[in-house]
């Protein structure tokens, strides 16, 4: 059955292969999964056709190659019909993890520095136009690729002309207020796609809601994805200590990448199973989802007047964002602006931070977004977009269509001055 992160058998070998055993035979009898992510297909043809139709056939490096196909988008814990409180509590995306922190396969120099946004984000802005060409420049590509494994036909993502940070400590505080939350900008926001922290910033505040920053670092789940579950608490315990004490003052945390969103509201209460935890999670919200209770309650105002009046759109969900059971906030939000069109599409990009720019899964990433690429080609609408800013890398790449954060659209849609 499960075992927490925090029991003396976790890490233990022979009870991980009980585990990885009577769960992945349950699996084979049900193939539910079969079509989400390249794990599940490769697990059922080993059974299938090397193993004798049963789990404890597969060897170890057959259970390795699975282990390292799961990107972890978390889509077949929803899809599965033996999740806890089934009596059978399967969790694969959980056993994923386990068998990565047990294999210690992903946890090469290579990786932890992928891994490490804030680093690669903090270098970058010293030498931003620099950092920028060299991700671009067709031969500091090949010799990414050579020597730390990224594809050089994936797009990376581009170093912003200023962090958050920096245009957050410029900006005018909006002190006539009576209703404040804590903004969990992200790494991702801060260094790499800061106009989906400003946009976050000013569209909270055209609804007189006042935005503070607290001590925040890395969520952790770029090191979650490798199995690194001491660097992953030593975050965790960051955040939560900071968030917990903006949760006890009242204060929503709001969250506008929905990685980072799962991670706080599911993953940190998995790892420590305390009551702070529990606590900065109640009081996390996707930052569409906050904004679609403020419509719930008639506080959400509507004065669209932008550009976005009348527009088409395509709007993908991405598999974070479905994990986290709210709905489609998102959509429900850009279907308020007066005459618009918006298309939902159910599809994974495949990206998934690190896995999907690697070499040696580039190509089966971009085949798990097909759908997805194909769907945008063919709805022709004038606006794609994604609350995940890597899946939009992944899109365009595909698509030479670029995305924007719904939050964005409410922006425009607001006529809310870019430059402000």
């Amino acid at each position: 059955m499960n075992v927490h992160p925090t029991s003396s058998t976790y890490t233990d070998p022979k009870d991980l292969l009980t585990e990885q055993t009577r769960v992945f035979d349950v699996c084979a009898s049900c193939r539910r999964c079969f079509n989400l992510c390249p794990s599940f297909p490769t697990l059922f043809d080993y059974i299938d056709e090397e193993a004798d139709f049963e789990a404890k056939g597969l060897t170890k490096e057959h259970i390795h190659t699975v282990t390292d196909l799961c990107f972890s988008c978390q889509l077949c814990w929803n899809h599965c019909p033996y999740t806890p409180p089934h009596e059978w509590e399967i969790d694969f995306p959980g056993l994923m993890t386990r068998a990565k922190v047990v294999q210690k396969t992903r946890r090469g120099w290579k990786s932890r520095l992928l891994a490490n946004i804030e680093l690669i984000g903090k270098v970058g802005s010293l030498s931003r136009s620099l950092t920028n060409w060299a991700n671009t420049n067709p031969i500091t590509r090949r010799i990414l690729q050579m020597f730390v494994g990224i594809d050089r036909r994936a797009i990376l993502p581009v170093i912003t002309k200023e962090t958050f940070t920096n245009w957050f400590s410029k900006r005018p505080t909006l002190e006539d207020t009576s209703k404040k939350v804590s903004l969990f900008y992200t790494c991702v926001g801060n260094y790499f796609a800061s106009e989906i922290a400003k946009d976050t910033v000013k569209v909270l505040n055209h609804n007189d809601i006042g935005v503070e920053i607290p001590d925040q670092v890395c969520c952790g789940m770029p090191y979650l994805d490798l199995g690194d579950l001491d660097t992953v608490k030593r975050k965790a315990t960051k955040n939560i200590k900071s968030l917990l004490k903006d949760a006890q003052k009242g204060n929503s945390i709001i969250v506008p990448n929905p990685s980072c969103s799962l991670m706080i509201k599911q993953e940190y209460p998995k790892l420590f199973n305390d009551e702070d935890s529990r606590i900065v999670s109640a009081n996390t919200y996707d930052i569409c989802e906050f904004l679609t209770s403020l419509r719930k309650n008639k506080e959400l105002k509507t004065d669209f007047s932008g550009n976005i009046n009348g527009k088409s759109i395509t709007y993908h969900v991405p598999c974070h964002l479905r994990s986290q059971n709210i709905g489609f906030p998102a959509k429900e939000l850009l279907e308020l602006i007066p005459e618009t069109t918006v298309n939902s599409i159910e599809q994974c990009s495949g990206h998934n931070g690190n896995w999907g720019v690697l070499k040696a899964y580039f190509e089966k990433s971009m085949h798990v977004g097909k759908k997805l690429f194909r769907e945008i080609d063919d709805s022709q609408s004038d606006i794609v977009v994604s609350d995940c800013s890597l899946a939009g890398d992944h899109i365009k790449a595909a698509t030479k269509r670029s995305t924007v954060h719904p939050v964005t659209v409410l922006c425009d849609a607001y006529n809310l001055d870019k430059e402000s």
